[in-house]
């Protein structure tokens, strides 16, 4: 379904997406651009908890690490559970491709 909008110029134009498409394309794109920027940042992050692991730089204990690790997991699983619970009730529609840098 078209609909009418003012330009910039004052005269009509149409609109070539219905408003559900429209509000469905930017909810989508909104995605892509927050969770691209939120995986890079987490990614960052995870680098430079790595850089922890240097044994002339830091002491740590196998109990540290553990406890690292574990925390990790546990919230890496919270993540993938709150996608799937929102999958259930949503469906899944793969749109665009997600891009960050390792």
């Amino acid at each position: 379904m078209a609909r009418k909008k003012i330009t910039q110029n004052g005269g009509p134009d149409v609109e070539t997406e219905n408003s559900s498409e429209a509000v469905e394309n930017k909810k989508r794109d909104n995605f892509v651009r927050l969770a691209s920027g939120r995986v890079s940042r987490a990614i960052d992050a995870l680098s430079a908890l790595q850089k922890l692991a240097n044994p002339a730089s830091y002491d740590w204990t196998p109990e540290d690490i553990e406890r690292i690790i574990s925390t990790l997991h546990h919230k890496v699983s919270d993540v993938a559970n709150a996608f799937d619970m929102a999958k259930s009730t949503t469906g899944e529609k793969p749109l665009k491709q997600l891009s960050f840098t390792l």
